[in-house]
């Protein structure tokens, strides 16, 4: 049995939603920053001692 017109074009334009939604995700996962660079222990700690104020871990 032959698929409709219909069914095919449907068809295409579910298969390019799905490529295009892993592109994006693919995008977005590879822009995701270096989360051990921005909350540096020791960077955040050494900004409060330069100013003056101690932090002090227990």
């Amino acid at each position: 049995m032959a698929e409709s017109e219909e069914t095919l074009v449907i068809r295409h334009v579910v298969g390019r939603l799905v490529k295009n939604w892993q592109a994006r995700m693919d995008t977005i996962t590879a822009m995701q920053c270096d989360i051990t660079k921005w909350f540096n222990r020791e960077v955040w700690t050494a900004a409060p001692n330069d100013t003056g104020y101690g932090v002090t871990r227990t």
